[in-house]
């Protein structure tokens, strides 16, 4: 029931910041009240005030078939390594696939996913080397990554010059 409502309290406040972000008038007076009440009942919950807890996914990774992948019919898998910030964005995202093809769409659905952050004593933090596996298969083929024969390379990031 505490972790029900911990979990409520934190996703308010989390609304409440993305409120604010450049908006005025009743959007912003709502966001306020709403991060003010927050604030007060972490005040009031000790225990509130002394959690800890390590990330969690609020809102998986959806990553879409890259259409010239399921063209060929490629299958593979990527290891994607990122950090979540005080707020729960990811950021610093370098996927390591066993098909390069699958690089792009990996980078960009663990970027557009939402995190809760790390809490240390209550406060948000940065965590760093957080890993999801993401798995490319073509529906009924049978492909299982444990049995893949090549191995994860780091994706090369594009230079713009």
């Amino acid at each position: 029931m505490l972790g029900r409502l911990i979990r409520l309290m934190m996703s308010c406040r989390l609304q409440a910041r993305n409120l604010l972000k450049g908006r005025s008038g009743v959007r912003a007076r709502v966001a306020k009240t709403a991060l003010a009440l927050t604030l007060s009942l972490a005040a009031a919950s000790p225990s509130f005030a002394r959690q800890s807890r390590d990330v969690e996914v609020i809102e998986r990774p959806s990553p879409k078939y890259p259409m010239l992948a399921s063209w060929l019919r490629l299958e593979g898998y990527c290891h994607v390594r990122f950090s979540v910030d005080e707020v729960g964005r990811a950021f610093a995202v370098t996927p390591s696939c066993t098909r390069t093809i699958f690089c792009s769409e990996a980078e960009r659905s663990v970027a557009d996913a939402k995190f809760s952050p790390k809490l240390v004593d209550g406060v948000p933090k940065i965590r760093t080397n957080v890993v999801i596996p993401l798995t490319w298969s073509m529906q009924g083929s049978g492909y299982d990554d444990t049995n893949d024969p090549r191995p994860l390379e780091l994706c090369q990031q594009k230079v713009l010059a």
